[in-house]
């Protein structure tokens, strides 16, 4: 998918959550030339984020931004009600 929206010469940057930290991602995103903004997962092994990845102030705005809009859908799931539909059937809701 990243190589289909790979135009010009500027660098992009993925934003993925902790489910992409994996070599195999991160080194696939590195040979096309995309910075990948995965949020690390350190709880079960090493991340495959390092330290110059996460030294950026992009990085830092990335992951704050991603916070706030999962903030958004976790409110919208559990105080507005999507988690149980008001329809019967897909084309209703």
């Amino acid at each position: 998918m990243l190589r289909r929206y790979r135009s010009g010469q500027r660098r992009l940057t993925g934003g993925r959550d902790k489910d992409f930290d994996t070599r195999d991602f991160v080194t696939a995103c590195r040979e096309l030339n995309v910075t990948p903004h995965v949020a690390q997962n350190q709880s079960r092994r090493r991340s495959a984020i390092d330290c110059r990845t996460v030294s950026h102030l992009g990085y830092l705005a990335s992951q704050t931004v991603r916070k706030r809009v999962e903030e958004i859908f976790g409110w919208w799931r559990t105080v507005a009600g999507s988690r149980k539909l008001r329809y019967v059937g897909l084309k209703r809701n």
